[in-house]
């Protein structure tokens, strides 16, 4: 259908809902407070690790920039992307605008 929203290759990979949708955006490499979001959201235990079973966790742009754990977040959230698919959820990352 050309009017879907997703290309039909992606319609297919969504064709199972999720349980629960969590967007999160502008973490700034603040790495600590990055990880208390994803704890208070129930996406992560306290060691950075996936809790959140058939969650989809859209993390909307702007992991790097201004804080000193742009390279700490990024490794997190690549962690994640594994352990979500194999929990039956999906991390997806955007890039944001920096």
């Amino acid at each position: 259908d050309s009017h879907a929203l997703f290309p039909n290759e992606l319609a297919e990979e969504a064709s199972e809902p999720f349980d629960r949708l969590v967007a999160i955006a502008d973490l700034h490499g603040d790495f600590p407070n990055a990880l208390k979001v994803l704890m208070m959201s129930d996406i992560v235990d306290a060691q950075g690790r996936w809790i959140a079973g058939r969650t989809h966790l859209i993390q909307t742009g702007d992991i790097v920039d201004r804080g000193p754990n742009s390279t700490a977040l990024l490794d997190l959230f690549a962690n994640l992307q594994t352990e979500a698919e194999l929990a039956g959820g999906r991390d997806t990352c955007l890039l944001g605008n920096h």
